[in-house]
C-alpha cells in the first residue's frame, strides 16, 4: 500500500536521479554523496513523523449529540438510523397533497371536509388499491366517489359478481372511474362483453389485465384495431393468447385515425364481426360487378349480329 509519505519520497528520488545527467562527469561522485546524505536525513524525518502519528492519542469524542459531526460515511456506510436527523415521509406528503386537492373539489360540490377525510380513509381500509391518485381520476370524481362509501362497496360486489375470476383490486386500481357507474349499467355492459368474448376461455383474466374492455364501445374499437393492425379474422383468439397485445395497439393507434368509428354499430355488437363489414361490402360490390359483366356477355352471345347496310350491298355485288 502506497502511503502519502512514500508517494512524495518516490517523487523526490525520481527528480534527483533525473537531475544527475545535468551534472558534469567530474562532479557526479560529489553529487551522489550529497544525494545520499539528503536521502538518509529525509527518510529518518519521514519515519519519525509516522511514529509520532501512530502514537498520538485519538480525538476525544463528545457525549452530546448536538456537538457530534456527521460525515457521508454515517449516512451511506451504515444501515443504522442516524439520531438527530428527521426522516421525510414522501408518501405521506404526496397523499396529503392529493387529499387537499380532493377536499377542495368536494368543497365546490358542497361535500363537508370531515366527511371526505373519513370516507377516504375508509376507502383505503376497504381496498388498499383505492388510494387517491389524481393521475388515474380527477379530484372531482374522487370527491363524488368518497361521498357515498356504501355505493362503492356495492359496486365492488357487482364487479366481482360479473367477473368472478378477476381480481377486483387490480381492476379498480387501473380504472377507478368504473365505480361511478350504476350497478345496472355495469351488469348490462358485462352481459354484452361476455357475449362478444364468449370464445375466449380466459375472459376474466382479459378483463383483469385490460379493464377498460368492460366498456362495450372500447371493446368494439379495440377488436377493430386488432383486425386492422394484424390482418386477422379472429381477434378474440389473439387477445385470449396475449391480453397485453391491446395495450400495445392502443398506444400506437389514435382516435383521429380516418377509420375510427366508421364501422361501430353498438346496437348489433353481439353479432358484430369486428372490422370486417367494409371488406365484405367491397367484396360484395366486386361480385355484383362481375355478375353484371357476365350477364352482359351472355346477352351479347345470345343476340345474332345484324350486318350493316354497306356490308349487305357489297355481299350482293359479289354474288
Amino acid at each position: 500500500m502506497i502511503t502519502f509519505s512514500n508517494y512524495y519520497w518516490n517523487m523526490f528520488t525520481m527528480n534527483m536521479l533525473n537531475s544527475l545527467h545535468k551534472v558534469p562527469p567530474d562532479c557526479r561522485p560529489f553529487a551522489l554523496a550529497v544525494f545520499s546524505q539528503r536521502n538518509t536525513r529525509l527518510r529518518l524525518a519521514v519515519c519519525q513523523a509516522q511514529e509520532n502519528n501512530d502514537q498520538s492519542p485519538a480525538p476525544a469524542s463528545t457525549s452530546s449529540d448536538d456537538d457530534r459531526r456527521y460525515t457521508l460515511g454515517h449516512y451511506y456506510g451504515s444501515t443504522n438510523p442516524v439520531s438527530g436527523v428527521k426522516q421525510l415521509d414522501h408518501t405521506k406528503r404526496r397523499r396529503d397533497r392529493v387529499v387537499a386537492e380532493i377536499i377542495e373539489a368536494g368543497r365546490r360540490q358542497g361535500v363537508p371536509e370531515q366527511l371526505l377525510r373519513g370516507n377516504l380513509d375508509e376507502l383505503e381500509a376497504l381496498l388498499p388499491e383505492l388510494t387517491p391518485d389524481v393521475s388515474k381520476m380527477r379530484a372531482g370524481d374522487w370527491a363524488k366517489l368518497a361521498k357515498d362509501i356504501n355505493k362503492v362497496a356495492t359496486m365492488l360486489v357487482v364487479i366481482k359478481t360479473c367477473y368472478p375470476g378477476a381480481n377486483v383490486g387490480r381492476i379498480v386500481a387501473k380504472v377507478p372511474k368504473v365505480l361511478l357507474k350504476s350497478p345496472e349499467a355495469v351488469s348490462a355492459d358485462a352481459a354484452v362483453v361476455r357475449r362478444v368474448l364468449a370464445a375466449a376461455s380466459n375472459l376474466d383474466a382479459i378483463i383483469e389485465e385490460v379493464p377498460y374492455l368492460m366498456d362495450p364501445a372500447a371493446l368494439a374499437q379495440s377488436l377493430s384495431n386488432v383486425c386492422r393492425w394484424y390482418n386477422t379474422q379472429d381477434p378474440v383468439s389473439m387477445i385470449a393468447r396475449n391480453p397485453k397485445l391491446l395495450l400495445n395497439v392502443e398506444e400506437a393507434d389514435l382516435e383521429a385515425d380516418p377509420l375510427y368509428g366508421l364501422s361501430l354499430n353498438l346496437s348489433t355488437i353481439d353479432t358484430w364481426d369486428f372490422g370486417q363489414q367494409q371488406q365484405q361490402m367491397q367484396q360484395s360490390q366486386v361480385e355484383e360487378q362481375q355478375q353484371h359483366q357476365h350477364q352482359q356477355h351472355q346477352h351479347q352471345q345470345a343476340v345474332p349480329i345484324q350486318p350493316s347496310g354497306t356490308a349487305a350491298i357489297n355481299t350482293c355485288r359479289c354474288l
